[in-house]
């Protein structure tokens, strides 16, 4: 974040009125009315306007995201293969146990 240019300062100044603004939600009464001068009740109403277009924005982009990873696997991000190499490995040591269990008396 560059505070040296105009966006940044507005950056700055907008996330420390939103954190005002969750601050006044979570007061109770006697604590809104000793400090709720600070933050004019109009500010309010354009904050939460802008945190709700925000976050329909990144559900937005964030949906549009999830469009195109499953686009360009081709289906395949739910399918898992069915013999992965743990499988496989274990799959092994019960075959090789159970040869074991099965001959043992002419091993002995």
């Amino acid at each position: 974040m560059d505070l040296d240019t105009k966006e940044g300062r507005e950056f700055i100044v907008f996330k420390r009125q939103l954190y005002q603004l969750y601050e006044i939600q979570n007061r109770n009464v006697e604590e809104h009315e000793a400090f709720s001068f600070q933050i004019e009740r109009e500010n309010l109403k354009w904050l939460y306007n802008a945190n709700q277009d925000f976050n329909k924005e990144m559900n937005r982009v964030n949906l549009l995201e999830d469009l195109e990873t499953h686009y360009n696997l081709n289906g395949l991000i739910f399918k898992k293969k069915m013999m992965d190499p743990q499988k496989l490995k274990g799959l092994g040591f019960f075959g090789v146990s159970a040869a074991t269990y099965a001959y043992y008396p002419y091993v002995v």
